[in-house]
């Protein structure tokens, strides 16, 4: 075997055919992520740990790696149980194109458990005696782990069983994927998703992911020339240009335009593709949604694309299907239908927000003082205005009816009955006189001094 396909080639290849191509032929290499690396340093404690039995490392240089390793032990089997290895290297060799017994394969599969018990030994399992593999992930948050379902057409999970019911001969196989929560916001916390799997159900995957290798091969077959433009010609799958935080070759290498997203969405296997789609995506998609029709403005390049994956695949070209009729013209349509304005809804006149010209006042001639505004200053009264105020109120004194006190009441002894100046404390009429003639004379002061 001169081939070997791993778990992530071939999940990748269903994923998007565009993005395995520029990154398995053309061989571009996105760089590691940060998570990645935290992942790899959590890996290596737990393999210390099950083959040694040595503690965790929790100084400052392991990163937080020893506490996110502890928090995984309750799902760990003892250290250094029998046949217990980690790093487990398989070869798995296709059956694709043998036809007699010792012929050797043209490729295969290959892969590194992180945890295999020929013997079992995987706590509070039924039927401790089962072998198991298992594999250590680490994650930001569980809700990217996957379910019992999805582990069961898990491409990775079906190449570990693969090869335990064939190293083993055993009927069934324990799966065992552990998950370690990296969110250092949140306490250091682990979950384990746990399967059992019977051989006919391995068997069935496993030709479903050799089909998918042997499709892979051919490409890599017919890829003579620029690996990147033999790359763009392959099939993209735009449904998982937002999987795994996103595509790295999306904007640099890969252009996908609004007509071209369409066609890709019509010609991709969806159903095929759905189950891994859906288990890295936070929101499932639907199939009926999925499978849009492509406009008849890009089916030229529909057909190229198809025509490629067809030569690559040294199939014959499908014929393109005959176009549809045109559409019956339509009937005479009556001379309002198709005037710009409506006749028989005339637009209402419009309706301005001033009052009309005719209606606003004159305009003042040019030149002309405007009207004043402020209120005019009062003036000082004459004396002789003054005297004819204080006779009117005189007048109005003399008219009003005299009051005379009741015969019930007795004089006050001690009033006086005339004052100095000889007038009579009843006489009204003077007491009134008297008052304006001293208001008149202060007020003339004030003005006399104010002045």
């Amino acid at each position: 075997m001169t081939l070997l396909l791993s778990a992530s080639q071939i999940t990748t290849y269903r994923d998007c055919q565009r993005k395995w191509a520029l990154r398995s032929l053309a061989r571009i290499v996105p760089p590691q992520a940060i998570w990645g690396a935290l992942g790899d340093k959590v890996d290596a404690q737990l393999q210390r740990y099950l083959t040694t039995g040595e503690a965790f490392d929790y100084s400052a240089t392991a990163e937080r790696s020893g506490y996110i390793a502890a928090s995984g032990l309750q799902y760990l089997p003892q250290p250094k149980h029998p046949g217990l290895e980690v790093q487990k290297r398989f070869v798995i060799p296709s059956p694709h194109g043998i036809t007699a017994r010792g012929q050797e394969a043209a490729f295969g599969y290959q892969g590194y458990q992180d945890l295999w018990l020929p013997l079992g030994g995987l706590p509070n399992t039924p039927n401790p005696i089962v072998p198991a593999t298992g594999d250590f992930k680490t994650l930001k948050d569980f809700k990217w782990a996957k379910t019992e379902d999805e582990l069961r057409v898990d491409v990775q999970a079906m190449l570990y069983a693969t090869w335990a019911v064939f190293s083993t001969r055993s009927k069934v196989v324990d799966l065992a994927w552990l998950y370690l929560r990296t969110d250092p916001r949140q306490a250091y916390k682990s979950q384990c998703t746990r399967t059992r799997v019977d051989a006919d159900h391995v068997a069935t995957q496993f030709l479903e992911i050799d089909a998918t290798g042997a499709e892979m091969v051919a490409h890599r077959a017919a890829c003579t020339g620029d690996p990147i433009e033999y790359a763009l010609t392959l099939t993209p799958n735009p449904l998982a240009c937002d999987s795994y935080g996103g595509c790295p070759y999306r904007g640099q290498q890969c252009h996908l335009s609004p007509a071209l997203m369409a066609e890709s969405l019509a010609s991709i296997d969806v159903p095929r593709r759905l189950p891994v789609l859906n288990a890295n995506n936070p929101d499932p998609v639907n199939p009926k949604e999925a499978l849009v029709n492509a406009p008849s403005s890009a089916s030229s390049t529909l057909a190229r694309l198809k025509a490629g994956r067809a030569a690559a695949l040294g199939q014959t070209p499908p014929t393109a299907p005959a176009p549809p009729p045109p559409p019956p013209p339509p009937a005479q349509l009556p001379a309002w239908a198709t005037a710009p304005i409506d006749p028989r809804f005339p637009p209402p006149a419009p309706v301005g927000i001033n009052p009309p010209e005719v209606n606003l006042p004159p305009a003042p001639p040019v030149g002309a003082a405007a009207p004043a505004t402020a209120s005019p200053r009062r003036t000082r009264a004459t004396k002789a205005e003054m005297e004819a105020r204080r006779a009117a109120a005189a007048a109005v004194v003399a008219a009003a009816p005299a009051i005379e006190a009741p015969a019930s009441e007795a004089p006050v002894a001690d009033m006086p009955t005339e004052f100095e100046d000889g007038s009579q404390p009843g006489n009204l009429a003077d007491a009134l006189e008297d008052l304006a003639e001293a208001i008149f004379h202060v007020s003339k002061c004030v003005r006399s001094s104010a002045a």
